[in-house]
């Protein structure tokens, strides 16, 4: 819903009870609002349901079904690009499309719950082969399940700690290369094809990256980098140049003021995204200086550790830490540091494994005010949201909250 809205979710707080308050507009209702044609088609994750608010400004907002360890070959890609060859006539003068907005959402990368056959496994036995993974799946390694969980199948079933963490990686590297191939590189080839590419936008990014290990968890509930970071492409044929890479950091709330600025609309009001456009134009452009908040309080959900990511002393930083909801939950008021996990230069410790705390006190003080001053920020335009009206309460059916938890939630 950050892409979405350009928010952070401190300030949209949609979660598990709550959907997006209506005052809040949605990258897909502003587009169509300036006649885009839109369509969502996200794959089965219940976070994405229409409950939420997701469907808002799409004319056709549908999920598709197929099941991620047997149909690679399944033609998404053909069946995405005849919907747009439908809706989406080209021009036959200029070979010019009308002005149209996808939204492709794929689960073929993410964990597996542990009623499959192991955790990162792809149907590609060619992509198996390339990452050297057995030709038959590891025997499986499961948690015992609680009583009242029966033989309940989600994600946290799996006792990862006792498989090689190389091989898990393996694993889900052969899941990337796959998808890469038949979903990626197929709708690309189909617009291609179908006469829509050179003057498409096309951006692939994702919601979380996976922790395997790397400081003692699996799949993606810490704030370190193996999670929060992720890829970033942007493709433009008739307008970017190829092959341009930006190492600053960047969010993923910068999406929908990019895309609006790239159309020529303008942004909402309350916008916490940038648009990325200077960087896009020219990779060495400075964008305003700022602090990112990897926020481990997910509202009426769980709590998980947080991060900040920031500039100082003339260099990056991520300070880690838990948060203290005391008095806070089910509240709009903001959180406070309970405890600090970790300091580190990302410039010279980029996976983050030697902690700086003890070393930089100072350091860890002013940027837990910071992280705290942006946590306190958050609520307060969350609670100018609220006070306008509130987002939908959700009730959650047993159905979808037992397929949240097969996916780890």
């Amino acid at each position: 819903m950050s892409m979405f809205t350009g928010l952070a979710p401190g300030v949209h707080r949609v979660g598990k009870n709550y959907a997006l308050a209506e005052a809040v507009p949605t990258l897909p209702e502003i587009l169509s609002e300036h006649n885009f044609i839109t369509g969502g088609f996200p794959h089965s994750n219940e976070w994405l349901s229409e409950a939420y608010g997701f469907d808002r400004g799409f004319d056709v907002y549908r999920f598709f079904q197929y099941e991620v360890v047997s149909d690679v070959r399944l033609p998404v890609a053909k069946w995405i690009i005849d919907w747009v060859s439908e809706h989406v006539p080209l021009s036959s003068e200029d070979h010019k499309a009308a002005p149209f907005f996808l939204f492709l959402h794929f689960m073929d990368v993410h964990s597996r719950p542990s009623n499959h056959p192991f955790p990162y496994w792809t149907p590609s036995v060619m992509h198996r082969q390339e990452f050297g993974l057995p030709a038959d799946p590891p025997v499986p390694h499961l948690q015992p399940a609680s009583s009242s969980e029966g033989d309940f199948v989600g994600l946290d079933r799996w006792d990862l700690e006792r498989y090689d963490a190389d091989l898990l990686r393996r694993g889900y590297d052969a899941c990337i290369k796959t998808w890469d191939e038949f979903r990626l590189r197929k709708i690309l080839a189909g617009l291609r094809d179908s006469g829509y590419l050179n003057d498409t936008l096309i951006i692939v990014t994702a919601d979380h990256g996976e922790e395997i290990g790397e400081h003692g968890g699996y799949y993606h509930d810490s704030p370190y980098g193996e999670v929060r970071e992720v890829p970033l492409l942007i493709l433009w044929p008739d307008r970017l140049p190829g092959g341009t890479v930006v190492e600053q950091p960047v969010s993923l709330m910068d999406l929908l003021p990019t895309i609006l600025d790239l159309a020529g609309i303008p942004e909402p009001e309350l916008c916490q995204g940038v648009s990325l456009r200077p960087l896009l134009e020219d990779s060495a452009a400075e964008l305003p200086t700022r602090d990112f908040l990897v926020d481990g309080v997910w509202q009426f959900y769980k709590l998980e550790p947080a991060a900040l990511v920031a500039p100082a002393e003339k260099s990056w930083w991520s300070l880690v830490v838990l948060p203290d909801t005391s008095g806070t939950t089910d509240t709009l008021l903001p959180a406070r540091v309970d405890s600090v996990l970790g300091l580190f230069d990302l410039a010279r410790d980029p996976d983050e494994m030697k902690d700086l705390q003890k070393e930089k006190p100072h350091l860890v003080s002013m940027l837990r005010r910071r992280l705290e001053d942006k946590m306190r920020r958050e609520a307060e335009l969350a609670l100018m949201l609220a006070a306008g009206a509130q987002g939908e309460e959700i009730v959650l059916t047993p159905e979808a909250q037992q397929k949240l938890k097969a996916l780890g939630y």
